[in-house]
């Protein structure tokens, strides 16, 4: 039961793994195709990323026995599966994003300020001409 219980899972470690690297993919999608959805970008990303610690913290164990044999049988799952270098595919796909969206954010923040300097400007000139 116990054997059972850990390939059971391994198979949920990467199909999660699978379903945040297309979570990921999708966010990375949406920041390509548009700028103006920065806030919803935002909070979709902070919510993979939430989703992504408590996977860490609560599934993807790295010991799950205190059984010799029961270690090397999780091991050998683990690497059959290749999941750990899944994960850390993972976590600089989720790095990436994570850069991505921060550039988009002070795109965003240097063009309105751009913007309101210009404002200040128009307005500054029109003040000292009357």
């Amino acid at each position: 039961t116990m054997y059972c219980r850990m390939a059971e899972l391994c198979l949920l470690q990467r199909a999660s793994i699978h379903s945040f690297s297309s979570e990921v993919t999708k966010v990375s999608d949406m920041l390509l195709q548009s700028e103006r959805n920065r806030e919803e970008l935002r909070r979709t990303t902070e919510e993979i990323y939430k989703h992504y610690i408590f996977f860490i913290n609560r599934i993807y164990f790295r010991e799950v026995t205190a059984q010799e044999q029961g270690i090397e049988i999780f091991d050998k799952m683990q690497s059959v599966m290749r999941l750990h270098e899944e994960a850390k595919d993972l976590e600089a796909e989720l790095d990436e994003l994570h850069k991505i969206s921060v550039l988009s954010e002070e795109r965003g923040q240097s063009w309105q300020a751009h913007f309101l300097t210009m404002i200040a400007t128009v307005l500054n000139n029109s003040c000292t001409s009357n």
